[in-house]
């Protein structure tokens, strides 16, 4: 139950970390970003926490990585595809 709770801690984090670019595609929030580094960067470090106490520290410092860098990656264009394409692009 703990590695649950720390795999979708770190993945919400990782996804409030996306919310803080200014890339963002899915909503504008002019002086949000802070808020959402700050609670991004906090629940990734309490999400390692939980792994770790589960996992060895490379295995969850592992888990944690290849769980943000998995929302990141997917994020933006699951984003895109969801809003879908411009209608004025050919």
């Amino acid at each position: 139950m703990i590695v649950l709770a720390g795999g979708v801690l770190t993945l919400l984090s990782a996804l409030l970390f996306y919310f803080a670019s200014p890339n963002r595609k899915l909503f504008t929030a002019k002086n949000r970003p802070l808020i959402f580094k700050v609670a991004g960067s906090t629940g990734l470090v309490i999400g390692l926490v939980l792994l770790l106490q589960h996992y060895g520290p490379a295995t969850a410092v592992f888990v944690s990585v290849t769980l943000a860098m998995l929302v990141l990656s997917i994020a933006p264009l699951a984003i895109a595809w969801w809003k879908g394409m411009p209608e004025d692009r050919t």
